[in-house]
């Protein structure tokens, strides 16, 4: 069975969005701002009945909204908020934290697992998001704008205790040639 809601924005046309259960309520908006041309950074939903927004981040099963509601696009800024994160590994074991919800997948990884080198995908409520995406991705757009979220990551590099060893080695050798390049040892250029 399809269902779908009507969505009326600013510029006083009505817009179908077809929806499945798990459809979040982002998508929905951004979906419908695509369709007329609007930046969905820029707006919000709300029952056209209603004066209170809608939490963005509910799958449309569990927002209470009923087949072919009339919902309205409307004017607001989107609050940068605190989300909690739970990165998953697909090795096993779990890190948690912090970070707001303007932050790039990569950003979040990399605040909260440093040593990670890769990853090949990332999944989020049954939404795969490849590793090109990973830096122009924010939490806001997977629809995660307060609460609490749970990233699976697959296909993890994770570089080694000798991997940094070698790198904080290497590190000091090539500050001290580049900052004093006519003194160069044999020792120093075997290393670089």
């Amino acid at each position: 069975m399809s269902s779908s809601v009507w969505v009326l924005c600013p510029n006083g046309h009505r817009v179908n969005v077809s929806t499945s259960p798990n459809t979040p309520l982002n998508s929905i908006k951004q979906q419908a701002c695509e369709k007329q041309g609007f930046a969905p950074s820029k707006y919000g939903l709300r029952r056209e009945s209603q004066k209170q927004s809608l939490d963005l981040s509910l799958p449309f099963r569990l927002s209470g909204i009923p087949n072919k509601a009339k919902l309205e696009l409307i004017e607001e800024e989107q609050k940068v908020c605190e989300v909690n994160v739970a990165l998953q590994l697909d090795v096993g074991g779990r890190t948690m934290g912090k970070v707001g919800s303007n932050f790039t997948l990569w950003e979040t990884i990399q605040s909260l697992k440093t040593d990670i080198k890769s990853v090949t995908t990332v999944t989020y409520l049954q939404q795969r998001i490849p590793a090109d995406k990973l830096k122009s991705t924010t939490l806001a757009d997977l629809g995660a704008f307060k609460g609490s979220v749970m990233l699976r990551l697959q296909g993890v590099q994770v570089s080694t205790t000798e991997e940094k060893e070698e790198e904080e080695e290497e590190t000091p050798a090539i500050q001290s040639i580049v900052s004093n390049p006519s003194v160069v040892t044999d020792s120093t250029a075997s290393d670089v």
